[in-house]
């Protein structure tokens, strides 16, 4: 069960405004700023007052002895060019309808006027009603609804909610407050808090939003913050959208800070958006946890969390700091921003001054101006000025982890800081990282201290968490156990299934260990109504005993089909957890449901990083992506005769030293949006990409894979790979449409046209026939491989591809042997790299034997004898067959003594 620890500790006492679960956002401070901001009204202008306490209320409310007890009446009373101007309370009566629309307002400015509070947002709210139950309903009540020309200033807007029926934005969209344009109505320096819409813009719709922090709205649409509006200097956090853009969705964000906002599809912080000098740390979603698709300059795409591209998923990215490091796109650098808080750069942080001036508009997030070059991010960095009140606490969770397994840490600091600083126990500390985590390698108590520190303090403010590190606890299964006690902590008492142990392990960091067997029994839904042989749904490192020959978790085909309603899929596996060691065999998905139950027929994995090694995934099926295995990191791991429409073998995977071989998809029989490194793909088939569709490999061999186009690959990227005797029965026997570098294509065939290559392609530095008309470094000469139609698809002394590939674009420090990935000064093409320096080789005798030892780094060196090395040209060597005995780092021959002279050499074919 997950814990969580916070502990909060303040060296000043200053109160804070707005909190949430994980993220402080605002200090007392800056909503006081927002109310000295407020506002001088036009002298021309007439002003209309409105007290929620006003004893004698009478139109034109013109004094505050004759104000509006409610905001409504005031702007009905106003004219074009009027100032309503409220005073402190909360304003949550009255309602109005607007044009076709049927959802009421609790105000209305139907006409171009400034509505603005005397106080500010802190005490001057505006709260609409949500229905019980459903919360946005026909009953259900937005805060504001303001034309063109309009403008709000100064209140907090909450409660409020939209319809769920009705046709147009002014229906289901902005439940706080809807705009009728995207930038001629203004809403200033107000707080847009917890409220809800069925359709985009849970807290607001469209308009220009000026230095406002948006918080807790939730959208069952998209853009649970802001939705198509043109948002300066905002704050937007904890907001949630059931589709994209948890914090905000379409429209402009210029010097913005998102963080701790969610999507359930895609773009936590922010989707389909222009951003401009923004800051997205702490967003989760199903992918592209901080951004999805849109134009980014000049922003920090940091810390955020998805199940697939946790930091950005496509778009558009210039001048921004973000990891992976974007193929497109200028300028961008991956290093860590060493936040010393959430928002704010520290003063070692690589983002000061990596930003383009051309993008940094205004000022930044503080009002303070940008330097040149500017800061990447929503605030620039001025040495001896950050002065105010710190705040600081430590989120944990877990709090007790058992030894080797890392803990994840989130430091909230409130107030500007210049540095923050972890300490683990035993001088280890991380500066500048408010998301960290640590492993300890021996039992213990540790307390884990965060510090932060500014030029207004003598000494750092700070917070402290103490985390219980134990052994691994380990809980056993035996498939032939006669007496199983939990916890199952022996094998005498071991568990007979799985799922058991899996459910008793409580400590995070546990192993459950299994012995020999098929375990097909048990199971566990996870969602919907899918269950799964072994649901690892806590951080515990599943192991087997004696690996997968003899460890197998068999799933369940439906009735009658690979795939349905009675599917059992084999294993689930929640983030933080490990698989090793096991054949996952006969798992399906259902044909219904979200692509939690649709998705890996083998293993679905809830995170792209999660560590499967050692196991054989064969004869799975999935009704949609991923036959084998859903997500994950593979280690030399096994795929074999798995099926899916697409990806049969795995999809949304990372691969290394993998073995994919005949699996079958529609599109990418093997691999499907994944990346393999030094991986084997073989005898796979598709429609489209035999091997694999729209997938990045490195160092890799596809032959024998079958396609109607692009038998060995469709639409992938690939470095240093061998494609030898794929078939295409149309066109693309090796590839189609791909961008290839130190690449070999030959033997390929098609049945219409382009063996080796065919529509589209970039090709640079590859051996293949014919010449391609574009890129460079190409040549036409076969590769001249050591046995092709033995399956030795390493190259020979003399071949072509030797020395001829370009080294800026070598895969690696290794090709797919393991070894040495550039010899001779110059990579060479294809996966494997040749090598012609033999390894010491080492003769000891001990009578009546000798034993002949090398170096076991390379295989293809093979050991030859003669008795006669005066002859020099007629003496005969012969050769001493492999597979030769190893240790743990040579190969060992054992050699008879005989009388005469023997002479051996390492010698490559």
């Amino acid at each position: 069960m997950k814990t969580t620890q916070r502990t909060s500790v303040s060296r000043t006492g200053a109160p804070t405004a707005i909190r949430n679960s994980q993220f402080a956002i605002f200090d007392l401070k800056f909503l006081l700023l927002l109310a000295l901001l407020a506002f001088s009204g036009s002298a021309l202008a007439a002003v209309r007052y409105v007290d929620a306490n006003s004893a004698t209320p009478a139109p034109p409310f013109a004094s505050w002895a004759t104000a509006a007890t409610n905001i409504q009446d005031a702007v009905d009373a106003a004219d074009i060019g009027d100032e309503v101007v409220v005073t402190n309370g909360i304003y949550a009566h009255g309602g109005r309808t607007t044009g076709p629309f049927l959802l009421t307002n609790r105000v209305v400015v139907d006409k171009p006027l400034t509505v603005r509070s005397v106080n500010g947002p802190a005490v001057t709210i505006i709260e609409g009603y949500q229905v019980p139950g459903t919360t946005n309903g026909d009953a259900a009540i937005r805060c504001v609804y303001l034309i063109n020309g309009a403008t709000l200033m100064g209140f907090t807007l909450t409660n409020g909610a939209t319809r769920t029926s009705g046709s147009g934005a002014g229906n289901q969209s902005g439940g706080g407050v809807n705009c009728a344009a995207s930038t001629g109505v203004i809403v200033s320096n107000c707080v847009i808090t917890g409220n809800a819409s069925a359709s985009d813009g849970g807290g607001a719709y469209q308009g220009s939003l000026i230095r406002c922090v948006l918080t807790g709205n939730r959208t069952l649409g998209s853009s649970g913050g802001a939705a198509n509006g043109r948002l300066t200097n905002c704050v937007l956090v904890a907001n949630r959208a059931a589709n994209y853009g948890g914090g905000a969705g379409g429209g402009t964000l210029v010097g913005c800070l998102l963080t701790d906002n969610a999507a359930g599809l895609g773009g936590g912080g922010a989707n389909s958006a222009f951003l401009y000098n923004c800051t997205l740390v702490g967003n989760t979603a199903g992918a592209g946890g901080g951004s999805r698709g849109g134009t980014l300059l000049n922003c920090l795409l940091y810390f955020n969390s998805a199940s697939a591209r946790p930091n950005y998923d496509g778009g558009s990215l210039s001048h921004c700091c973000t990891t992976p490091l974007p193929s497109t796109g200028s300028n961008n650098l991956a290093l860590d921003p060493q936040l010393a808080s959430i928002g704010y750069p520290s003063a070692t942080s690589p983002c000061r001054g990596a930003g383009n001036a051309a993008f940094a508009f205004g000022t930044d997030l503080d009002g303070e101006p940008w330097l040149n070059p500017p800061s990447i991010g929503c605030d620039e960095y001025h040495a001896g000025v950050v002065w105010g009140s710190l705040r600081v606490s430590v989120t944990a969770a877990p709090t007790t982890v058992a030894v080797g397994f890392p803990i994840s840490f989130t430091g909230t600091v409130e107030g500007r800081a210049t540095a923050s600083r972890w300490e683990f126990g035993g001088g280890l500390v991380t500066s500048n990282q408010l998301w960290t985590s640590h492993a300890w390698t021996s039992p213990g108590d540790y307390p884990v201290v965060l510090r932060a520190y500014n030029d207004g303090n003598a000494s750092p403010a700070s917070a402290t968490t103490l985390v219980h590190v134990v052994s691994p606890p380990v809980h056993h299964v035996a498939a032939g156990s006669a007496s199983s006690v939990p916890p199952f902590t022996n094998w005498a008492t071991a568990a007979t299934i799985i799922q058991e142990a899996v459910d008793a392990a409580t400590v995070h960091g546990a192993v459950v260990l299994v012995s020999n067997g098929v375990y097909a029994t048990g199971g566990r839904v996870v969602y919907g109504t899918l269950t799964n042989r072994v649901a690892v749904t806590k951080p515990v490192q599943l192991r087997s005993v004696n690996g997968p020959q003899a460890t197998v978790i068999q799933g369940a085909f439906a009735l009658g089909t690979n795939w349905g309603d009675g599917a059992v899929r084999c294993v689930y596996l929640v983030n933080g957890a490990s698989l090793s060691g096991f054949t996952l065999t006969s798992g399906a998905t259902r044909t219904d449901g979200d692509t939690r139950e649709q998705y890996g027929g083998g293993v679905w994995c809830e995170a792209a990083d999660t560590p499967i090694s050692n196991c054989v995934f064969a004869g799975n099926a999935a009704f949609r992506h991923g036959g084998g295995v859903c997500r994950g990191t593979l280690t030399d791991c096994v795929l074999s005769n798995n099926v899916a429409d697409l990806g049969g073998g795995v999809v949304s995977a990372t691969l290394e030293r993998c073995t994919l071989r005949n699996n079958w998809a529609d599109f990418g029989g093997g691999a499907f949006m994944s990346t393999l490194n030094a991986c084997t793909v073989a005898g796979n088939s598709a429609f489209g990409g035999g091997g694999t569709d729209s997938s990045t490999l490195n160092n890799c061999l596809l032959t024998g894979n079958t396609a109607s186009e692009g038998g060995g690959t469709w639409g992938s990227t690939m470095t240093n790979c061998t494609l030898a005797g794929n078939t295409a029965t149309d066109v693309g026997g090796g590839v189609f449409h791909g961008t290839l570098a130190n690449c070999i294509l030959y033997f390929n065939t098609a049945a219409t046209s382009g063996d080796n290559y065919a529509e589209r392609n970039v090709l640079n530095y590859c051996c293949t026939t014919p010449l391609p008309t574009n890129g460079v470094g190409n040549l036409t000469n076969a590769p001249l491989f050591v046995d092709y139609p033995g399956g030795d698809l390493r190259l020979q002394a003399g071949s072509p591809g030797i020395n001829a590939g370009a080294n800026d674009s070598a895969a690696g420090p290794t090709d797919l042997d393991g070894k040495p990935r550039i010899f001779g000064g110059t990579v060479d093409m294809g996966a494997y790299e040749w090598s012609s320096v033999a390894p010491l080789l080492r003769i000891t005798r001990s009578d009546p034997v000798v034993f002949l030892s090398w170096p076991n780094t390379d295989p293809d060196w093979k050991l030859v004898f003669t008795t006669n090395l005066v002859a020099v040209g007629t003496n005969t060597w012969s050769l001493i067959p492999p597979p030769y005995p190893t240790n743990l780092t040579d190969c060992v021959v054992t050699e008879s003594v005989s009388p005469g002279h023997k002479f051996y050499r390492l010698r490559k074919p």
